[in-house]
């Protein structure tokens, strides 16, 4: 167990990291510029991103390279909080791999499907290879779903992928893969915390993950409705909601009756209290404004570098969404309505 002075340290050393976060300024001056090339010259000169950026020409730097070397910032903070990690007795570094594996694969999968795989390579996180056995080129070599699946095989997700192998001109079922990576990405996530947590860390950590796995299974559902969509591979496990109300969602005549059932249920009360703009944005939203509460106020290092770790996530996701959408041309209110902000 941590001495106090030991835990105080971890405590100062993360919220101080958070403190360079990404402000409310910082967000409006990079939504009000019309160039990636704008938004490459902000970061490195005015962000806590400079280290990252500073070998990169801004003029010319693609889109993609400049949201690879943003997503590196997550990877940089964990090597500078490694030896604290240590000390507190839980494995994050795991649970950081496991999900960028997934988000690559996704990726890759999706560039497959949609008939350009080689635009693959332009977002490739080659920051990533030492820290991952898939092999990333031969992942952006990948021309169809067997190419994708020989890369894979040796990792865990080979035996999870090879059952949505399409036969003929079938479809590949993305909605059924992507529950089955995060299934997989949420038990190796509860499993390493079973193992290293104590009771009162644990609790924290698993109610605050949980309630995210929550909402995001309340939003498939919706949109499995919205779709018309009577398929049951919506659910991702380890929520907290009672399979009698996950069952009643999934068998609602509409979307309607299954924000009706959600009301019922203790994150469905508290939804009515969550600002946002879109129901996609709902689990987010609620995971950027818990872990901003825990950082704050919990005495627990632990969950205090958890909730960091996805708080950045969120902030590359935000920055990824600014420069998406200034390449796009689109408007500068749409932009600001995606990201997950302060209310």
């Amino acid at each position: 167990m941590l001495s106090k002075s030991a835990a105080n340290v971890i405590l100062a050393k993360v919220r101080a990291m958070y403190g360079r976060r990404i402000s409310t300024k910082n967000y409006e001056d990079l939504v009000s510029y019309n160039s990636v090339s704008e938004i490459a010259g902000y970061l490195k000169n005015s962000t806590g991103y400079s280290l990252i950026l500073s070998n990169i020409n801004e003029r010319d730097i693609h889109r993609g390279k400049l949201e690879s070397l943003i997503r590196t910032k997550l990877f940089l903070d964990l090597e500078s909080l490694g030896r604290y990690e240590i000390s507190t007795g839980d494995s994050f570094a795991q649970y950081i791999t496991v999900r960028t594996e997934i988000d690559e694969i996704i990726h890759s999968l999706m560039y497959i499907l949609s008939g350009k795989p080689k635009d693959y390579i332009y977002s490739l996180p080659m920051f990533f290879e030492r820290r991952t056995k898939i092999n990333l080129l031969k992942l952006a070599e990948a021309k169809d779903y067997d190419d994708f699946l020989e890369v894979l095989k040796g990792s865990p997700y080979y035996k999870l992928l090879v059952p949505f192998n399409p036969n003929g001109n079938e479809m590949v079922n993305m909605s059924a893969v992507e529950e089955t990576l995060y299934n997989y990405l949420y038990k190796t996530f509860f499993e390493a915390i079973d193992k290293s947590a104590s009771k009162r860390v644990k609790n924290e950590l698993e109610n605050l993950v949980k309630i995210y796995i929550d909402y995001n299974n309340f939003v498939r559902i919706v949109r499995l409705k919205r779709n018309k969509n009577k398929a049951n591979f919506a659910v991702i496990k380890n929520g907290s909601l009672k399979d009698k109300y996950i069952n009643a969602m999934l068998l609602a005549k509409d979307e309607d009756e299954v924000f009706e059932i959600m009301r019922k249920t203790n994150p469905g009360k508290k939804m009515e209290k969550v600002n946002y703009n879109y129901i996609d944005e709902l689990p987010v939203k609620v995971l950027y404004q818990g872990c901003r509460k825990r950082i704050r106020y919990s005495d627990y290092p632990s969950v205090v570098m958890m909730s960091y770790i996805f708080l950045v996530q969120i902030e590359i996701s935000n920055l990824v969404t600014i420069i998406e959408g200034v390449r796009y041309g689109m408007p500068k209110d749409d932009i600001k309505n995606l990201l997950i902000l302060k209310n």
